[in-house]
């Protein structure tokens, strides 16, 4: 037997509602189940023809959903293939992971003559993804209030969606992973933030079912995951600008963990609304060195250039200063971009490590020049070889200045943390470091030897004091 399913993408973390409500909308996943002799739990991915397949285990959120199931009906796990057809983009906010969970659960339960009900469906399905507020409208349709008992057992309300109000999704051609916008999230919350999203979140339910434009132009504010995540996803300060006194534009919010963007208005308007995101977006002015993370989405085949180009050239230290960068050789991007933000805090970085910010040095077509790490503090050997500063330019761009810059630049954000002085170092041999260094006005401070034979290591302080604005 085969089942076919249309499964709707949906967005999470609706204005103040962070992990408590979510809205179903008409972008669907196509989710086709068959039952086969096997055993085995088979996925055939279906990416606008790109056709891959495999055998899954445990790990995977389909073979997961197809175990609780047979769990929760007390038979034998049988065997799958579920072919996806995708059409909602993946990490991008969307709820492509739980489109794909409910078309599973759906197709198992019909091929199974439906022993489950749609509540058992709901709660299989928030135990496999985590978040109700994406499984449950995946399910359910529409606009969904939503939460996990301490049983497992999912509480929701469906809310009738006013029909005049209509979403416009901007969906960037880039990925956001999760676990790198769920990273950037504060460990704890200031209780008038806490107070301030309560009030909102009972507002925008009361303007749901009231119907009540003026109401939610006010409630699809936020405190608690917005102000973070919105400085992973470009041009979004400038997008949620651009409608803020647009008299038919209700709110700009982030879909679920993003970098998606909905906006919903009050009148079918989708060409304006079009034209004023097109318009936001060539506004969107980029700044010269910038976290990793912020840039991911334009640079990412030039981070991966300059990383070959770093591996491949003849220097003897080829990454000296860019250890961080190094790690993308074993390590896909989006890995590597969940190490850079974890760099950041003394909460998720190695207690060993100093914690730091990862900085490219980038123009404004998006071409990389460098790499860099500012660390906020010195543990261990840094405090005589490596100090506050580390960096790297692509060998292509070398001898051109670009050194200097960058050094600059990393100088004024170690100003604007509080660092008073600066330790930056290098090896006697390197006479371009050298001379950049003292460039910025470092003051040499005594040598110690390096980790290279017959090599010392050059101790520079830098007073961010005296840096010219």
């Amino acid at each position: 037997m085969e089942v076919r399913i249309k499964s709707p993408a949906s967005s999470a973390n609706l204005g103040p509602c962070f992990d408590c409500a979510g809205i179903a909308f008409p972008l669907y996943n196509i989710v086709n189940v068959k039952n086969t002799d096997d055993g085995k739990v088979r996925v055939i991915i279906d990416e606008k023809g790109d056709v891959r397949t495999f055998d899954v285990d445990e790990k995977n959120i389909i073979f997961q959903s197809f175990k609780k199931f047979h769990e929760k009906t007390n038979t034998e796990l049988r065997g799958y293939e579920v072919r996806v057809e995708t059409y909602i983009p993946i990490a991008r906010g969307l709820g492509s992971s739980a489109s794909v969970i409910a078309g599973a659960l759906i197709g198992a339960n019909e091929i199974n003559s439906k022993p489950l009900s749609k509540q058992d469906l709901i709660d299989i399905a928030a135990s496999v993804e985590g978040h109700p507020d994406n499984t449950t409208p995946a399910l359910t349709g529409g606009f969904v209030v939503a939460s996990i008992e301490n049983d497992g057992h999912v509480l929701y309300e469906k809310i009738d969606w006013c029909k005049d109000w209509k979403i416009s999704v901007c969906i960037p051609d880039y990925k956001l992973l999760t676990e790198l916008a769920r990273s950037v999230l504060p460990k704890e919350i200031a209780f008038k933030d806490a107070v301030y999203n309560i009030q909102k979140s009972a507002q925008l339910i009361t303007a749901i079912t009231n119907k009540n434009a003026d109401i939610m132009r006010s409630a699809l504010q936020d405190r608690i995951h917005q102000p973070y995540r919105e400085k992973l996803i470009p041009g979004f300060k400038e997008i949620k600008e651009a409608f803020k006194h647009n008299d038919n534009v209700l709110g700009t919010v982030i879909s679920g963990a993003g970098p998606a963007i909905i906006v919903i208005s009050h009148k079918n308007n989708i060409e304006e609304i079009q034209n004023a995101i097109i318009n936001a977006k060539k506004r969107n002015v980029k700044i010269t060195c910038e976290t990793c993370p912020h840039y991911y989405s334009f640079t990412v085949e030039e981070v991966l250039k300059m990383c070959k180009e770093l591996d491949e050239c003849s220097d003897e230290y080829p990454f000296e200063g860019a250890g961080r960068l190094e790690r993308l050789l074993s390590k896909s991007y989006e890995e590597w971009l969940v190490d850079c933000e974890s760099d950041k805090t003394v909460e998720t970085i190695n207690p060993a490590w100093s914690n730091g910010t990862n900085y490219l040095l980038v123009d404004e077509n998006n071409h990389v020049y460098g790499f860099s790490q500012l660390r906020h503090n010195l543990k261990g050997e840094l405090i005589n070889i490596g100090g506050n500063i580390g960096y790297a330019i692509r060998p292509s761009e070398r001898r051109k200045g670009y050194a200097t810059i960058q050094l600059q630049l990393l100088l004024e954000k170690a100003k604007e943390l509080g660092l008073e002085k600066v330790l930056v170092t290098c090896r006697d041999n390197n006479v371009g470091s050298r001379k950049t260094i003292e460039k910025c006005l470092g003051e040499q401070d005594k040598s110690v030897p390096s980790r290279y034979p017959n090599i010392m290591e050059l101790r520079y302080w830098i007073n961010t004091k005296t840096l010219k604005k």
